[in-house]
């Protein structure tokens, strides 16, 4: 039980970590400036979170997920991807397009950005949350939960990081 808690709060601080950061770090990025040092760190994000998703989803080892869970999990992180990198390539864009606000290319680059990937990469993270969620309910632990201190901690980050960031 102790091993989930501690990885729900490191999934917790890299979430904050890759989904906070970007916005934190907004200066050019020295070897190519077109891009600026948050899209270097946004590139990182699904090689970090979507295999703590992936630990998340496996955490009982003498548990075999079923195929439908499998699929469902691999569906979700694909989307979540998807709507991940088509956000970093239509705001990375968008930041040169300062003085076209008014042009199609501008819309559609902040379509792609604020709406059409936002509800994928939201969608997907609502998704994935529910899948393990799900598999937990279905399979509870059988040992007694020590302490809850870690877990509420990691709640309370990933609940502020998201309130923060929407």
């Amino acid at each position: 039980m102790i091993r989930l808690s501690r990885l729900i709060l490191v999934f917790a601080l890299l979430s904050m970590v890759f989904f906070l950061g970007p916005a934190l770090l907004s200066q050019q990025f020295g070897p190519y400036p077109l891009m600026r040092n948050g899209d270097v760190l946004d590139l990182l994000t699904p090689l970090v979170l979507i295999p703590l998703y992936w630990l998340l989803f496996q955490i009982r080892r003498d548990l075999t997920p079923t195929q439908r869970e499998i699929m469902a999990f691999l569906i979700l992180a694909v989307l979540w991807v998807m709507g991940q990198g088509m956000h970093l390539a239509a705001n990375s864009i968008s930041h040169l397009m300062e003085e076209m606000k008014r042009s199609d290319a501008y819309a559609l680059t902040h379509s792609y950005d604020e709406v059409l990937s936002h509800y994928l990469w939201h969608v997907s993270i609502v998704g994935l949350s529910t899948l393990l969620l799900y598999r937990q309910w279905r399979n509870p632990f059988s040992e007694k939960v020590a302490t809850m201190r870690l877990t509420s901690a990691a709640g309370a980050i990933y609940g502020a990081m998201f309130a923060s960031a929407g």
